[in-house]
């Protein structure tokens, strides 16, 4: 795939996240993909397959945020061969009223159009707080 086409993968990925259309996102990456989150928060580590991304990340994060939703902004978005960069800027509240305003930054490895790989860098002091 071009470096182009992964980016548009990668905004599609987002965009599906912004929208909790999780199955939509999921179908963004390969089956056996990993995901990995600075730090040592609860939602931290290397998570491999869609199950325990969805189970351990996306599933119990979307219950904690308010009726309101999330979003998030792209700042940055490179490319180069298999990887995509982005800068981002994520806003919600929690359902206990907090905000969780985060700036982020992730690595992307695509494999035939599809991510394999997702690296998080966040304010992980920001996580633990408002994530429990």
């Amino acid at each position: 795939m071009s470096v182009e086409k992964n980016k548009e993968v990668v905004r599609q990925t987002l965009k599906a996240l912004q929208e909790g259309d999780y199955s939509t996102m999921l179908a963004h990456m390969t089956d056996d993909v990993k995901f990995y989150v600075i730090g040592s928060t609860r939602y931290s580590g290397l998570f491999e397959g869609k199950d325990r991304i969805l189970n351990e990340i996306l599933i119990p994060m979307g219950e904690q945020r308010d009726e309101d939703g999330y979003s998030e902004e792209i700042l940055t978005l490179m490319g180069e061969g298999d990887l995509v960069l982005t800068e981002s800027v994520g806003r919600k509240r929690t359902r206990s009223g907090q905000q969780y305003n985060n700036e982020y930054a992730f690595i992307y490895r695509l494999v035939e159009g599809r991510i394999a790989e997702w690296r998080c860098y966040l304010d992980t002091e920001l996580l633990a707080t408002t994530h429990t």
